[in-house]
């Protein structure tokens, strides 16, 4: 059997070939991700152990109940004068935000003593004094500072530091905090540092050792404190448990086991393809005595050298692929990480896959009685029992499938995973009747392009010539584009109806929002500063705007949401003038109020015709509750009139922009973050900031999502190049027959595109349809859930939605690609001359 396998391997490689292509992709996916994450773990860690690399044990001190009478330096000082150590440092780190051309995350680290420095300065001096750092040349190229600049403003506090040195500290990537060194004391003059701390050891000692010494030190003696003492592999280890968040880690392998899922389906269409033709092999087989048994071991072992193989060519391309994208991410500075047990398991992963593709089609093949192997095709009974078989079990699945997708439509906190088990029993039964409705649709196909000449009929014919192939074949792209619809469908349809649901509870483009201060529990209602308005008003893009005043009231109304400001068992109300242009600046018409009606602020419990009790000063108010169109989650509204009446109105307490073009949100976004940042003002709000966050989001997340899966399309393919390349091979008399009767070479490639775009088109149609309807059951059962546990009033309804962009690429790549899997067969095809095709044994 042995020799049978290599037999089979070494005269029919191109038989394998997609196998081995799937096999080496579906590797490679998992191989790449594995470097990839492992390298920017090593990123990470190196950052993080700048500082911490040249010591021997870490000492960690935490103090329990109330601080100590002691000081850090005390600590230190008698760390140091233990029997061997040889030396002790502080280690404290302390990120800020510092703005600059961009704003960029420094992690200082206080500068270590001598024994523990491990980086080098560039140019300048370490810092000598307060108020004096050193910054890597990457902080700086980002705050587009230089040496001897002062560093701008840190958000939320003031730096006051200037840089005197620049260091060869790597550049972190992306929004990791990149390195800088300060002296001890602009940590002593913060709060929180007389106790607690890190300290780093060159000692003699191990850790347990430094334990046990540290713990009888003199300045613990006046508190109770927990010591933990660690060796440098220890700390080496929490930093690399912490490096890289375990989501992106599972969310990679899941993407890597979709891209295998679809790798077995053509697999097994390979296998499925090559017994077949090898029936009258298996049969003589085992008409001589072999047993059914051996010749599965036979198959095994052409599918475990399969594996091998495309495995080791999936472990070189995968790392090649991580280093591409290591280097490209700026992740390289620590070295390339391939690490040798995660690239075993993806070697076992690829032989694992492939004996598992190949185990059903050896089973069903080796079953075969020999009288029957010995025939060319299976017996229309073997058919129609295979197919009777097929369609119940089938059926059954689908039955339960629906069954799920019904009571994932009720509402209920279980409500999305009976959605996702539905979908899933759903798919799995549609993939395996495949070869039940496919010819179908397969033979709806033939008559659409009947119309286009006998090439296009010839095409048609020779794809329906056997649906089980063609079946398979299609049911590995259905898979694929299947998975990448849903995810496409559900990301767009959740981002149009959470912008759609943001812009009507908040229908302004922008708001500017008074503050509320608290002086000796006394609330005030604050006018938004000029400046503040003004800077808003000069960015471009900002449009109509509309200046509001104000007051301050307290209700007994109930709030959905609960409210931040209490007193005497009131909530707080913000009641603001409804602008006479509320209508222009929301886009839509808006109803005037009248006197002493309101226009409350979604979430508060009410319903119109209700009234709304308002108590402002001494004086409590009935307002009448009219329809909430148009009103902005924090404000509720009144007329002029009726403000007046309430008390003396605060100017200016809210300002509202509306924006004609969102296409530049983004760029707007930018800007008026940098207007909150420079005055370190929270009331800036507004659908157009929300929009362009979520946009941002869910662009990231759909682009991502696509990308990785954009595997699975091209694995499955793969499996339609092996389909017509295996029919070619099979087709020989018959393509030297049409030769002899006077079909072109280009009529001859021609038809083999044909039928590489009905096997493409079909597969992309059905999974861009199935895709479509898992995406649906997940979002309804997704409100379903939420309807459970949602009170009246605040209802969110999903609405199906597709992105243009992605869809449309979608399909048009899946056809290209389709046809591009088309020209090696049709090549092949048209180069064999007539006489030698037609002396072909076939």
């Amino acid at each position: 059997m042995f020799k049978i396998a290599l037999r089979e391997l070494r005269y029919h490689p191109q038989r394998y070939i997609a196998s081995l292509v799937a096999v080496m992709i579906s590797v490679a996916f998992l191989q790449a991700a594995s470097v990839l994450l492992g390298t920017m773990t090593n990123q990470t860690v190196g950052q993080q152990m700048i500082a911490l690399r040249n010591e021997d044990v870490q000492v960690k001190i935490t103090t329990e109940g109330e601080n100590p009478d002691i000081k850090i330096v005390e600590v230190g000082q008698q760390l140091e004068a233990l029997d061997g150590v040889e030396a002790a440092s502080w280690v404290d780190t302390r990120t800020l935000a510092i703005e600059g051309e961009n704003t960029t995350l420094i992690r200082f680290n206080i500068l270590p003593s001598s024994p523990f420095l491990t980086s080098k300065l560039v140019s300048g001096q370490w810092p000598s004094q307060a108020g004096e750092v050193a910054l890597s040349q990457g902080a700086l190229d980002q705050l587009g500072l230089k040496l001897g600049d002062n560093l701008p403003t840190a958000v939320g506090e003031s730096s006051g530091l200037k840089v005197v040195g620049v260091t060869d500290d790597p550049t972190a990537p992306g929004m990791n905090s990149q390195n800088g060194y300060w002296l001890p004391q602009q940590v002593l003059s913060q709060e929180g540092t007389d106790y607690e701390g890190t300290w780093q050891l060159k000692t003699t000692l191990d850790a347990r050792a430094v334990q046990a010494e540290v713990e009888k030190l003199p300045a613990l003696a006046s508190g109770k404190f927990t010591v933990k003492a660690l060796s440098q592999a220890d700390v080496i280890e929490n930093a690399q448990k912490g490096a890289v968040n375990n989501m992106t880690k599972w969310m990679a392998y899941g993407f890597s086991g979709i891209a295998a899922l679809v790798g077995i389906i053509v697999i097994a269409n390979t296998f499925t393809i090559l017994l077949t033709q090898r029936r009258r092999q298996i049969g003589l087989l085992r008409a001589i005595g072999a047993s059914g048994s051996q010749l599965r071991r036979s198959v095994a072992l052409e599918a475990v050298l399969l594996g091998i193989v495309g495995s080791a060519l999936g472990i070189g391309v995968g790392i090649g692929v991580g280093a591409i994208g290591s280097a490209a991410l700026g992740v390289l500075d620590w070295g390339l990480a391939v690490p040798l047990s995660e690239t075993l398991a993806a070697l076992l992963f690829g032989v694992i896959i492939t004996l598992i593709a190949a185990f059903f089609p050896s089973r069903k093949a080796t079953q075969v009685p020999p009288l029957a192997a010995l025939q060319t095709v299976p017996t229309g009974d073997e058919k129609r029992k295979a197919s009777v078989t097929r369609g119940i079990v089938c059926a059954i699945v689908l039955a339960a499938g629906l069954a799920l997708i019904v009571m994932a439509f009720r509402p209920s906190a279980q409500a999305l995973l009976f959605g996702v088990g539905g979908c899933l029993l759903a798919a799995i039964a549609l993939l395996f009747a495949a070869p039940i409705y496919l010819p179908w649709i397969l033979k709806l196909v033939g008559v659409l392009v009947r119309p286009f000449g006998p090439t296009a009929r010839l095409a048609a014919k020779n794809v329906q010539r056997n649906p089980r192939r063609a079946s398979a074949t299609a049911s590995a792209l259905m898979l694929a584009i299947g998975l990448i619809v849903t995810l496409q469908v559900g990301v767009a349809s959740s981002r149009d109806s959470l912008l759609d649901f943001v812009k009507t509870q908040a229908p302004v483009d922008i708001t500017l929002i008074g503050q509320v201060s608290d002086n000796d529990d006394q609330y005030a209602l604050e006018s938004v500063p000029g400046e503040i308005r003004q800077e808003v008003k000069d960015i471009e893009g900002v449009g109509t705007e509309a200046d509001m005043s104000g007051v301050l009231g307290w209700t007994d109304a109930k709030s959905q949401f609960g409210s931040i400001y209490k007193e005497d068992g009131k909530s707080m109300v913000t009641l603001v003038e409804q602008p006479a242009n509320l209508s222009e600046i929301i886009g839509r018409p808006v109803q005037a109020l009248g006197d002493m009606e309101i226009m409350p602020a979604f979430g508060w419990d009410v319903k119109p015709g209700e009234k709304f009790p308002v108590t402002v000063g001494n004086n409590t108010y009935e307002l009448t509750v009219v329809s909430r169109d148009g009103v902005q989650w924090e404000d509720s509204f009144v007329s002029a009139a009726t403000l007046a009446k309430l008390g003396k109105p605060i100017p200016d307490v809210r300002s509202y922009f509306k924006v004609p073009d969102h296409s530049k949100a983004l760029d707007m976004m930018g800007a008026l973050q940098k207007v909150q940042e420079h005055f370190t003002y929270n009331g800036i709000g507004g659908s157009l900031l929300i929009s362009a966050q979520l946009e941002t989001a869910f662009g990231m997340i759909l682009a991502l999502a696509t990308a990785l899966m954009a595997v699975a399309v091209l694995i499955a393919l793969v499996g339609v190049a092996n389909t017509l390349s295996l029919s070619v091979i099979e087709r020989t008399r018959e393509t030297g027959l049409l030769r002899a009767l006077g079909m072109q070479r280009s009529s001859l490639r021609l038809m083999l595109l044909i039928e590489a775009l009905i096997l493409g088109g079909v597969g992309t149609v059905v999974g861009i349809a199935m895709g479509t309807g898992a995406a649906w059951v997940g979002l309804k059962s997704i409100e379903s859930m939420l309807g459970e546990g949602t009170r009246s009033g605040f209802m969110f309804s999903f609405h199906l939605s597709f992105d243009p962009v992605y869809t449309i690429g979608l399909i048009a790549a899946a056809i290209g690609a389709a046809a591009l899997a088309s020209v090696l067969p049709g090549r092949r095809a048209a180069k064999v001359a007539p006489v030698r095709a037609l002396a072909e044994l076939g």
